[in-house]
């Protein structure tokens, strides 16, 4: 793989045994020799627009997002997820990659995000303006789900999936999926 040809600001990178990273293409050959000297197989830099992070977790499919951009790139967040990357994103210690670029990175549940120490500032600000607005939705967010939740649960609880209803598992005994008690 040769950077130079990369013609995108960011790019999104995998490795073996890693999460998926979105990583500005200026500190991709950092990562990449980072990967290396861990032992980690190189397997795919692809230019990208757009990215994002997020937590585990049930989720609404219907949840909203904050987008950041940041030159080219576009990062969203889940509105509910946005305080714990600000958080993480404020003690994040700025590193040095061994062609001494410095960097640093959030982890969500899948994917990090590795940012420039200016697109760090940038990004802090930017979440910092938009915390009071974000507490708010979020909150709001939290109690849709729970009402949903407990719409769901009305007589009991359920088993959520996509799966036709005859095609889960039930256990002999008391009737609920993988033998599981009411």
């Amino acid at each position: 793989m040769n950077i130079e040809e990369i013609k995108s600001e960011w790019t999104f990178f995998l490795a073996d045994g890693w999460k998926v990273h979105w990583c500005p293409t200026s500190l991709l050959s950092g990562l990449m020799s980072d990967a290396a000297r861990r032992n980690h197989t190189f397997h795919e830099a692809t230019p990208v627009k757009k990215g994002f992070v997020d937590l585990p977790g049930m989720i609404m499919t219907d949840r909203t997002y904050q987008e950041f951009k940041l030159g080219e790139f576009v990062l969203s967040i889940p509105t509910e997820d946005m305080e714990t990357f600000l958080d993480e994103l404020e003690v994040a210690k700025i590193r040095k990659f061994e062609d001494g670029k410095e960097y640093c990175k959030i982890h969500g549940w899948l994917h990090c995000v590795v940012f420039t120490p200016d697109q760090r500032v940038t990004m802090l600000s930017e979440m910092k303006a938009r915390l009071p607005a974000v507490k708010i939705q979020a909150k709001a967010e939290r109690a849709e789900f729970s009402r949903r939740i407990a719409e769901i649960n009305k007589g009991g609880s359920k088993v959520i999936t996509s799966k036709a209803p005859d095609s889960i598992p039930r256990s002999p005994v008391s009737g609920t999926p993988n033998g599981e008690k009411n």
